[in-house]
């Protein structure tokens, strides 16, 4: 298992510098991965993932997800005339969002969420959260951020972001207009770099003659 726990790593380095992954991220207990796919369909992602030597001993979890931009233009859609009005230059951030991984970096996921709306709350209260959330699509101008994507049908962003520590990741999405509507999570991230980092560590420490077998 140790053996196929460096090979999984290995593949998932490969694949990320052959650019088949847009992104890819170990959590840090080095237990879970975090992977974005870009794919023209279903089988095209399958057999972008089946040849993950884990894949067989692992939990897999697929979120089909809108960029920022589409997500906000669906949303200013809904509200209509009603919707806040963004400047050139935060839908020229939208479209072009998403940074460079430094593999020596340090990064988080945040994963923010509005929880459903109880049916008792008033039409105005649910249109503000929505405006709300739309204003606040002006923070991902933020340089540091490096990918915010929303699940389908799901109220729910997906953040990653380079920050020293939980703390700025923490500062950077309070300012946001949404959060108090919103539960955050925050996961600290590494690199397949540090991830391979990390494992060969690990390794060495607890299982001495593994790596040289």
């Amino acid at each position: 298992m140790a053996r196929l726990r460096v090979s999984g790593l290995d593949w998932l380095a490969a694949q990320e510098a052959a650019g088949v992954l847009q992104l890819a991220f170990r959590d840090a207990s080095n237990s879970c991965s975090y992977l974005l796919v870009e794919a023209v369909d279903h089988v095209a992602l399958h057999r972008a993932l089946d040849p993950d030597p884990l894949i067989s001993y692992s939990e897999v979890r697929i979120e089909p997800v809108l960029r920022t931009g589409d997500m906000v233009r669906e949303l200013t859609t809904y509200l209509g005339s009603g919707a806040p009005t963004l400047k050139d230059e935060d839908w020229r951030a939208l479209d072009s969002h998403g940074g460079r991984v430094d593999p020596a970096g340090s990064y988080f996921l945040a994963v923010k969420e509005v929880r459903p709306f109880s049916p008792l709350l008033p039409v105005a209260e649910q249109e503000q959260i929505h405006a709300n959330t739309l204003v606040s699509q002006r923070a991902h101008s933020d340089g540091r951020e490096i990918l915010d994507v929303n699940p389908v049908g799901r109220a729910v962003g997906i953040l990653i972001m380079a920050a020293a520590d939980e703390r700025e990741v923490q500062e950077h999405v309070h300012q946001c207009e949404v959060f108090v509507d919103t539960t955050v999570t925050y996961t600290r991230l590494l690199t397949i770099t540090q991830a391979r980092e990390s494992n060969a560590a690990i390794l060495v420490r607890m299982l001495p003659g593994c790596m040289r077998a």
